[in-house]
């Protein structure tokens, strides 16, 4: 018996799960499906840093071309790798880069995640939410800080309707 090499641990929330697409075998009229296109993560991103303005990270959406975006979780706020408040940080997401594309959720500062292990649920702009569907050839979503706190990371999870 061979060794399978060193063992390893994984925490299941450290993890963004991805379902593989699948072609139907019965109904080829279908196309490839998702969970049926239920409501599921459409983008997730650890540790993103909130200590510099700008755009502080692309985030590659998750098997979709086409989709509406339902919500944006703000989580695991920390300041020096503490859980901590990062009420005075302000961020934003769009579709493109430097503020462009479809806005999904508009500057704003994170007020409410104002203890440890806070959980925020972003106002998703109505270009972004079930009233519009987001075509993207490059299919990423940046996360723009606008105004800084220095030290300091979140989380970032968004969710929505997979329409491809």
């Amino acid at each position: 018996m061979s060794n399978p090499g060193p063992a390893t641990t994984v925490t299941v929330n450290t993890q963004a799960v991805v379902a593989p697409i699948q072609t139907p075998s019965v109904n080829t009229n279908a196309g490839p499906v998702q969970g049926t296109n239920a409501r599921r993560l459409i983008a997730a991103a650890r540790a993103l840093n909130l200590a510099a303005t700008g755009d502080q990270a692309v985030i590659p959406v998750i098997n979709t071309t086409y989709y509406t975006v339902s919500d944006v979780i703000v989580a695991n706020g920390q300041v020096s790798g503490v859980a901590a408040a990062v009420t005075t940080a302000g961020i934003g997401i769009w579709t493109g880069s430097a503020k462009s594309g479809t806005t999904v959720v508009a500057s704003v500062a994170l007020t409410t995640n104002s203890a440890a292990n806070s959980v925020w649920a972003a106002t998703v702009s109505t270009a972004a939410s079930a009233t519009a569907i987001i075509a993207t050839s490059s299919p990423n979503l940046y996360f723009n800080v606008n105004t800084s706190l220095a030290a300091a990371t979140c989380d970032i999870f968004v969710y929505g309707y997979d329409l491809s």
